[in-house]
């Protein structure tokens, strides 16, 4: 049997406040309307259909590559 994982599963812990706070309105409603995209943290258009935002902690990242590595 493998060990449980050592990173911390919460969204506080995982997500990046602001993208938490853009997301607050659709998490209750489930309504795709509810998103404003201008609120999304570093959001980026890369190329023709790939776009890229703030998402994770760095710590989290940080704990999970550990874990990997």
């Amino acid at each position: 049997m493998e060990p449980p994982p050592t990173h911390t599963l919460t969204p506080t812990h995982r997500f990046v406040p602001a993208l938490r706070k853009s997301l607050e309105k659709w998490q209750t409603t489930r309504d795709r309307h509810d998103i404003d995209v201008a609120d999304i943290p570093g959001l980026r258009l890369e190329a023709p259909g790939v776009v890229s935002f703030d998402c994770l902690q760095p710590a989290w990242c940080d704990e999970l590559m550990e874990e990997v590595c």
